[in-house]
């Protein structure tokens, strides 16, 4: 897949995680299993059932720099996709993925494979341990995105 000079800006909404309510349950025994987490965790239940809220709690709780990505059916372009990982990352570390978004607005064509090799350079180049949160997964069914995701886990 080739992209030429769209301008892509993922809306803000998508990079921050929801506001809480003030009336959360408590789940101390989840969240404490969030904190022993691994490199890679799912939260997997059916809708309704708190994952979101969950998650956006124990990122209150934690020290951890963290970056949220809340997906819908437009992330199965893989463009927009890496537009909003980018813009997610760029979060937590001011200026991440300024030259795949400057590539991505570009008049000159650059491949998707190209540009997500340059998103696992440019992880690879971060010291800091950190958290990104994908939300929504479920809604994407794109075979480039998925190979994105299986190439960040492969080499973190």
């Amino acid at each position: 897949m080739t992209y030429v000079g769209q301008p892509f800006s993922p809306r803000r909404v998508k990079v921050r995680p929801p506001s809480l309510p003030e009336d959360v349950i408590a789940r101390p025994r989840l969240l404490a299993r969030l904190n022993r987490m691994a490199a890679l965790s799912l939260i997997v239940a059916p809708a309704g059932y708190g994952k979101t809220t969950l998650v956006g709690t124990w990122l209150a709780q934690t020290d951890i720099p963290h970056a949220w990505l809340s997906l819908d059916d437009n992330d199965n372009d893989p463009v927009l996709f890496l537009a909003g990982m980018t813009a997610a990352l760029a979060t937590i570390f001011p200026g991440f993925g300024g030259d795949i978004r400057a590539a991505l607005n570009s008049p000159h064509s650059s491949t998707f494979a190209d540009l997500a090799v340059v998103l696992i350079n440019r992880l690879n180049e971060l010291a800091d341990d950190f958290i990104l949160v994908i939300d929504d997964y479920h809604v994407l069914h794109e075979p480039a995105v998925h190979q994105l995701l299986v190439d960040l886990v492969t080499y973190p």
